[in-house]
């Protein structure tokens, strides 16, 4: 781990020159509305070309994390860390593509739904279990 300004990083050394890997995420308290909207949600409007599936919002090692799955990039679970900034907004940490995007709880229709990356969400399940694989460090860019 290397400090560059105030991240703490992950460095590697190939063959083309040091890159950044990840990026170290700090424990941070996640609040109470949050914690209750932990389990499974479903993508109310899926895009066929570019599906996401097996949402969740979970905690892993006390950080609060979007997990999910999209096929077309890749096979394996997709989780990166999120810091609340509200009762009612999040946003995704790490470096790379994506990270600094919102998750923000909305009234859809008189519902609680999840927008996300343009998705909207619906609860389908809660599920209390802090315990899952590490999300300590969230993947990155090259340096």
């Amino acid at each position: 781990m290397r400090r560059i300004e105030d991240r703490e990083v992950m460095i590697a050394d190939t063959p083309q020159g040091e890159r950044i890997i990840g990026e170290k995420v700090p424990q941070e308290p996640v609040p109470q509305a949050w914690r209750e909207r932990l389990g499974s949600w479903r993508i109310l409007n899926p895009d066929p070309g570019f599906p996401v599936t097996d949402l969740k919002l979970k905690l892993t090692d006390g950080k609060l994390c979007l997990s999910y799955r999209m096929p077309v990039l890749s096979p394996d679970r997709i989780q990166v860390p999120l810091r609340t900034v509200t009762n009612e907004r999040a946003i995704l940490l790490g470096l790379g593509r994506t990270r600094g995007d919102s998750v923000q709880m909305v009234d859809h229709e008189g519902q609680m739904r999840l927008r996300w990356s343009g998705y909207l969400a619906e609860p389908v399940g809660r599920s209390d279990d802090p315990k899952a694989s590490s999300a300590g460090v969230a993947l990155g860019h090259e340096l």
